[in-house]
């Protein structure tokens, strides 16, 4: 199966990197067909990418076509972006203070929710992603030689 990427989807998959720079990754990752670039992507568009997803489960009936495209026999798509999410927000812990304030409309002490934060340059991140889009089809069902290979048992 080949599956066109889009350059103008803000959701647009997948990275080229080189040898050099694959070969520092601490998990072996993919060759590209026919190049000598490795595949790879930014866990931050695969977060945007469930986030969405999950925007979308919130409104079935205009999305259910999308949604029911995502589903495969494993089951939810949604379920696995909940997961991923719980996990990266787990992992990348924000320790960014909350503070809380007098509310004298409603007469409590709340959470205000308006949080500072210390962030990395998403722009830049977002520019080295496009300008290593694997822009050409790729073949998800091409094995090339050599390239580390999924096991089940690993898949929790």
């Amino acid at each position: 199966m080949i599956f066109p990427l889009t350059p103008h989807s803000p959701d647009f998959g997948i990275s080229w990197i080189t040898s050099s720079e694959a070969s520092q990754l601490p998990n072996k990752t993919s060759a590209i067909p026919g190049t000598d670039n490795f595949i790879t992507g930014l866990d931050v568009f695969h977060q945007l990418h469930c986030l969405n997803m999950i925007r979308q489960a919130l409104h079935p009936h205009y999305y259910k076509d999308h949604l029911a495209s995502h589903e495969d026999s494993e089951g939810s798509h949604v379920g696995h972006c909940i997961e991923h999410l719980r996990l990266a927000i787990m992992c990348n812990a924000d320790i960014s203070t909350v503070y809380w304030q007098w509310n004298a409309r409603k007469q409590v002490t709340q959470a205000d929710a308006r949080i500072t934060h210390t962030c990395r340059d998403f722009d830049a991140i977002r520019e080295w992603g496009m300008e290593r889009q694997v822009t050409e089809a790729f073949d998800y069902e091409t094995f090339v030689d050599g390239n580390p290979v999924f096991s089940e048992e690993d898949y929790v």
